[in-house]
């Protein structure tokens, strides 16, 4: 049968028709596999990149002690090698910041080091309230703890102390048991010497900075009870007889010597109205703790 000259046109416009949407559907069907190898790319890439790191949840001040609480684990994408991301071998109770650090910082093996404050069986939790304290002393500032006699001689007695509390006349920090006894070698002593100072100095950058040097030598009878003191370990009694002995050690307990000798008129006096003061002192302290329990307020 014979197709008339208007219906070849038309099934060749079909033909045309449907061609061209076999060509349009090709293309469509090349550009979304494209999109989609892209984005598989970018997804491989991502998680290639992408690193399970630690992050801060709260402001970290530095030589603040970083807890488990202070941070959470979590996967983000960055550029941070594997060898410079913190991680839970990084991290311990005695981990602080080098530097102060903002919420949401990811920790780097370079944001962080190790308190100098080392758990010992003998440390304990001491109250003072005779130091002369920084205007600005806040809870967690670091403080070396020195001496000053009324000649100007000036030791440090105790180094690098973390704040764990503090009040307008106290303060609480973690002691050793030689260091106890060198501070209260020195406290006697600037109670029996008129015009002496027992003050505390605060740490710039107490993640960066080391901690000073020692240099108040106790008196030749507190360390006769450092001998004989079974809580002391060795390494710190020696530290103590170095101190003592070399280095100058024994001319500087000289001169302390010497200025205490000067002073001896009224010493047992002072020492006895110095002793009743920071009893009342602490006393009145305690009753401000406890009041600060009843009403729920930070102490």
């Amino acid at each position: 049968m014979a197709i008339s000259p208007m219906q070849r046109k038309s099934r060749n416009s079909f033909l045309l028709g449907m061609l061209l949407m076999l060509v349009i559907a090709a293309v469509v069907v090349g550009i979304l596999f494209m999109q989609i190898m892209v984005m598989k790319k970018e997804e491989a890439k991502v998680n290639s990149s992408s690193k399970t790191v630690y992050m801060l949840t709260r402001d970290i001040k530095s030589g603040e002690a970083i807890t488990a609480s202070d941070v959470k684990s979590t996967k983000v994408v960055t550029d941070m090698t594997t060898d410079h991301i913190a991680t839970s071998s990084n991290m311990s109770d005695a981990t602080i910041a080098k530097v102060d650090l903002p919420k949401g910082a990811i920790l780097s093996t370079s944001m962080i080091t190790t308190t100098d404050e080392k758990l010992t069986d003998d440390m304990r939790v001491q109250e003072y309230n005779m130091l002369i304290l920084p205007t600005d002393l806040a809870k967690q500032d670091y403080v070396d703890i020195r001496i000053m006699f009324p000649n100007g001689q000036d030791y440090i007695v105790v180094t690098k102390k973390r704040v764990l509390q503090s009040s307008a006349n106290t303060i609480f920090i973690k002691m050793s048991e030689d260091e106890i006894l060198s501070m209260s070698n020195a406290i006697v002593e600037a109670y029996r010497v008129e015009g002496s100072m027992l003050y505390a100095t605060k740490y710039e950058d107490p993640g960066m900075q080391n901690a000073a040097t020692p240099t108040y030598p106790v008196s030749r009878e507190t360390l006769a009870v450092i001998e004989k003191d079974p809580n002391i370990v060795n390494e710190a009694r020696n530290a103590l007889w170095a101190r003592y002995n070399q280095n100058g050690g024994a001319e500087r307990r000289n001169e302390i010597n010497s200025v205490i000798t000067s002073h001896s008129d009224g010493a047992d006096d002072r020492l006895k109205t110095k002793m009743d003061e920071q009893i009342e002192k602490q006393t009145e302290e305690r009753a401000r703790y406890i009041e600060t329990l009843g009403t729920g307020a930070d102490y």
